[in-house]
């Protein structure tokens, strides 16, 4: 995977004539809203050098421009390119799991197209893709989105609350009756919906994001919020259930949450 380009420093040079160029052009643009002919026909003078000069230079420029972009297609296709992305990406502390093209790095994917030049990293539907190739700034691209989402800190209380009011709701709904039947399970598929009714809170927070954060919430033991005691249900069938992977890459096949009352809550509804 080695350069290919035969004169590297071209693109220093066109780069500073071109930036030389625009600093004439707002110069002259200037010239003319305060009416000064004698700065007007410097900069024009500058410009024409300039543009006459890239016109000349461009035609064996463009010819070395075409053999680079070739020789990095070249670098994608060698056999050596999945071995390089990998390495940078878990340089950039990227924990990977999966094999080329396919990656997953909870609540993350990635999937490699050769084909179309271009990574697709997906967070449950939210979808971003990038078609810059090169291992290092695939890398930076990944780890900066993966580092943002896991090294936020989990707000336990907030979301154990929330918790414990869509469990509520979903109680009652789940089992058809007023009261709360605490200590029973729901299904986590009609917590998250009551968690997301809304169109943005579902975009803003995916599926596999509260997943990731329930994968968390579980290596606390015990997991208890104002004397209420939350328990992760483990579902028989594997198609009902999902994948909590904890921050130590540990997965759970988790189907249903409950949540049992503080015991002097138990006790009153016996007495009543």
């Amino acid at each position: 995977m080695e350069d290919s380009v035969r004169d590297p420093l071209a693109f220093e040079r066109v780069g500073f004539r071109m930036r030389r160029l625009l600093v004439a052009w707002k110069k002259l643009r200037v010239s003319l809203e305060v009416w000064d002919r004698r700065h007007f026909e410097l900069e024009r003078e500058v410009l024409d050098d300039g543009l006459l000069d890239l016109a000349a230079n461009w035609p064996a420029l463009r010819v070395e421009l075409e053999e680079r972009i070739q020789a990095n297609r070249r670098c994608l296709e060698d056999p050596v390119y999945p071995q390089l992305l990998e390495e940078a990406l878990q340089k950039a502390g990227v924990p990977l799991a999966g094999v080329f093209p396919d990656f997953e790095f909870p609540p993350f994917k990635l999937r490699v197209s050769l084909a179309e030049e271009q990574c697709i990293l997906s967070m449950g539907r939210r979808r971003e893709s990038a078609s810059a190739m090169n291992p290092a700034s695939v890398a930076a691209w990944v780890a900066a989105r993966y580092h943002k989402v896991t090294g936020r800190p989990i707000q336990v209380a907030r979301l154990c609350r929330e918790l414990r009011d869509a469990y509520e709701y979903a109680n009652r709904l789940h089992y058809i009756g007023r009261e709360v039947l605490w200590g029973n399970p729901v299904p986590l598929a009609t917590l998250f919906t009551l968690l997301t009714l809304r169109r943005e809170a579902k975009r803003d927070y995916p599926l596999q994001l509260f997943l990731y954060d329930l994968g968390r919430l579980k290596e606390i033991y015990p997991l208890e919020l104002q004397g209420y005691r939350f328990e992760f249900g483990f579902a028989r069938n594997q198609g009902r259930s999902y994948d909590l992977v904890d921050s130590q890459g540990r997965v759970s096949h988790i189907s249903s949450l409950a949540i049992h009352a503080p015991e002097e809550d138990h006790a009153d509804d016996s007495q009543g």
